[in-house]
């Protein structure tokens, strides 16, 4: 039986993913960085968090709104985004360091070597950012 809590519940979950879709032309996402270290302790790099600034709901971290956008299928917009973002970020910067994007498996052309696909257009566009570090995440089955 369909109840209204269960309708409310369906409401709610497409509002998010509506929202999600214009996330990005609306200027509601952004990036924070980890550094990531060596043992000695040492900055090796950084790492590139997306997180979503919704107007009337607050921040959102990612592993709240990442299931939302592969179902969804507003994740490769968000990917193409991010890359570009951190890639621009990290041109602008006075010294050069070492920026990891976690992006969907799927995002990446089989047999495409990291200068070229997505990642080499998102470096020239941003500036010819060095070619960095690029992880790799698995769709959940």
């Amino acid at each position: 039986m369909f109840t209204s809590a269960m309708d409310q519940q369906l409401q709610g979950r497409r509002a998010l993913e509506r929202d999600l879709w214009f996330a990005v032309e609306r200027a509601e996402l952004y990036l924070e960085y980890q550094p990531q270290q060596h043992r000695q302790g040492g900055t090796t790099g950084y790492e590139a968090l997306v997180r979503w600034r919704r107007p009337e709901r607050g921040i959102f971290a990612r592993g709240e709104f990442m299931p939302v956008a592969e179902r969804s299928g507003s994740i490769a917009q968000i990917d193409d985004w991010v890359m570009m973002e951190a890639c621009r970020e990290a041109a602008s910067c006075d010294r050069p360091f070492r920026i990891a994007v976690n992006v969907l498996a799927r995002a990446i052309p089989q047999g495409k070597p990291r200068r070229t696909g997505p990642q080499g257009a998102a470096r020239k566009r941003a500036g010819a950012v060095p070619l960095g570090t690029v992880n790799h995440r698995r769709r959940p089955d």
